[in-house]
């Protein structure tokens, strides 16, 4: 399962540190092998998203670098459908980070 805050630095690696567009991170060689595969909540797109906004500015990157580098590395992950949550979830969720509940339940 992969969480936005993996997401968020895969790209900042592509972004700031990969120096030759062929080389890949060893997440998306993983991915590539077939060894991974990469499961994520469809919430992660609109998460991922909003951080990309929030790290162009805190960071002085180029939003639109970030978000080719999101446009490209986004077939890789195969995104679930969680289906609704109950009632005891919303509530544990509620106590902890409710934005963090998709990524819960794809877990279990």
């Amino acid at each position: 399962m992969i969480d936005t805050n993996v997401i968020i630095e895969e790209l900042l690696f592509v972004i700031k540190k990969q120096r030759n567009p062929a080389n890949r991170t060893d997440l998306q060689e993983a991915i590539d092998s077939g060894a991974v595969v990469a499961l994520a909540p469809y919430e992660l797109l609109d998460e991922v998203d909003e951080k990309i906004t929030l790290f162009a500015e805190e960071r002085g990157i180029p939003e639109d670098s970030l978000r080719r580098a999101w446009s490209a590395y986004r077939p890789r992950i195969n995104f679930v459908d969680v289906g609704p949550a109950s009632a005891e979830e919303v509530a544990e969720a509620a106590a902890v980070d409710p934005d963090d509940l998709p990524f819960v339940r794809l877990y279990r």
